[in-house]
């Protein structure tokens, strides 16, 4: 009995140490983030989810950090990834759009209208 006291008393410690950790890790990574430090911002990120929190708001810092750095591609995977935990977040959504409109990629409905209204006026 004195051992399994024992034990659970350990696992609660390491649970309240790793919530620790977790909360200076992602200060930090703000912090950097706020410093224009996007490599290691994006690293620390990276560590936070790698350890078990995982939500919409890392991933849509992971894709700012990547969009920061130039890495469209990957940033475009990460703003997905936070769309789909999370699709009605009005902020992740603008930046989705403002990265498609940067890339080109705007909305593809609305450049067909506009190719359409083209056409009819004779422009090209």
């Amino acid at each position: 009995m004195r051992q399994i006291a024992c034990i659970l008393t350990i696992i609660v410690l390491l649970s309240f140490c790793s919530t620790k950790n977790t909360k200076a890790e992602l200060d930090f990574a703000n912090s950097l983030a706020k410093q224009g430090l996007w490599k290691e911002a994006y690293i620390r990120w990276q560590r936070v989810v790698a350890n078990g929190k995982d939500n919409a708001s890392l991933h849509n810092n992971m894709a700012i950090a990547l969009e920061s750095m130039g890495k469209t591609e990957e940033a475009e995977k990460e703003y997905l990834k936070a769309l789909e935990m999370d699709p009605k977040n009005p902020k992740i959504k603008a930046n989705y759009e403002s990265l498609k409109t940067s890339l080109g990629k705007g909305n593809k409905a609305d450049q067909k209208v506009e190719t359409e209204k083209k056409d009819e006026k004779g422009e090209k």
